[in-house]
C-alpha cells in the first residue's frame, strides 16, 4: 500500500490574512519614527527662539526708532523755522545789552556805586557796607530739580539815615538807579519825627562765561515775547553810556 505526499497550497484568504499580519508588524511604532520628528520638531523651536523672536523683536524697536526720529525731524523744522524769524541784527544788539547788564564778573563797588550816589543825591547819609558772593536758585514749577536754575550774585546789606521823605524818594529811584540788574530784599525802615534809618539787601547778577550744552530737542520759546526785560535791558545800557 503506498502512501502519497500531498501538498496544499494555502487559499486566498490565507495569504491575504499574512499580508495584513505582515503590513500589521512593519507598521508597529519604533523608536526611530518619534526621536526623528522629535528633532525635527525641537530644531524648529530652537530656530523660532533664537532667529524669528528676535527678527520680530528688531523690526518692532525699528518701528519705534524711525517714529521717533520723524518726530524729532519735525521739532527741529519747527525749530528752524523759528530761528528764522528773529532778525540777526536784532539779536545782537539785544545780547549786547544783556551782556553789558549782566556781566560775567561783578565787584561790590561797581553795582554799590551807582545806588550810593542815589543816597547822596536824597541826602542820605551812609552807616554800613558789606558784601558777600550768593547762589540763586530757582526752580520751575512743575519741573524736576534738575531742571533748576542757579543765579550767582554779590549781595550787600545796606543802612542809610535820613529824613522819611527822603528816604522814601530814595526807595522810589532805587530799582532804576543802577544800570546793573539788581533785587532788594528784607527792606526795613525805622524812627521818629526827626530822623529815619532805612536797612535792606542789595544783590546784584553776573554770569561767569562757561560751556553749556544745548538740547535741541528741548521746548523753544523766543526770547522777544518778554518784550519788557528787553526794554529794562536797553534802559540800563543808556545809563552805561552816560
Amino acid at each position: 500500500m503506498s502512501t502519497e505526499k500531498i501538498e496544499t497550497k494555502p487559499n486566498k484568504k490565507e495569504r491575504e490574512l499574512e499580508e495584513i499580519s505582515e503590513k500589521i508588524k512593519q507598521s508597529r511604532l519604533k523608536i526611530e519614527d518619534i526621536i526623528i520628528p522629535l528633532s525635527v520638531t525641537l530644531a524648529l523651536i530652537l530656530l523660532t527662539f533664537l532667529l524669528f523672536i528676535p527678527m520680530i523683536k528688531s523690526t518692532i524697536e525699528a518701528r519705534t526708532e524711525i517714529v521717533e526720529i520723524k518726530e524729532r525731524e519735525e521739532q527741529l523744522k519747527e525749530l528752524e523755522a523759528k530761528l528764522k524769524r528773529l532778525d540777526e541784527d536784532v539779536l545782537q544788539s539785544d545780547l549786547s545789552n544783556a551782556k553789558e547788564v549782566i556781566p560775567r564778573n561783578l565787584r561790590v563797588s561797581t553795582f554799590v556805586y551807582y545806588i550810593d550816589v542815589l543816597a547822596g543825591e536824597k541826602r542820605l547819609v551812609s552807616r554800613s557796607l558789606s558784601a558777600t558772593d550768593t547762589e540763586v536758585t530757582i526752580r520751575q514749577e512743575g519741573k524736576n530739580r534738575d531742571d533748576d536754575r542757579t543765579y550767582l550774585g554779590v549781595s550787600s546789606p545796606l543802612t542809610y539815615s535820613g529824613s522819611l521823605e527822603n528816604i522814601l524818594s530814595f526807595l522810589d529811584a532805587l530799582d532804576t538807579a543802577s544800570p546793573y540788574i539788581i533785587s532788594i530784599h528784607n527792606v526795613s525802615l525805622r524812627g521818629s519825627e526827626e530822623s529815619w534809618r532805612v536797612t535792606m539787601s542789595v544783590r546784584g547778577y553776573y554770569v561767569p562765561e562757561h560751556e553749556s550744552k544745548v538740547d535741541l530737542y528741548d521746548s523753544f520759546k523766543e526770547y522777544t515775547e518778554k518784550k519788557e526785560v528787553l526794554e529794562i535791558f536797553r534802559e540800563k545800557k543808556e545809563r552805561l553810556r552816560k
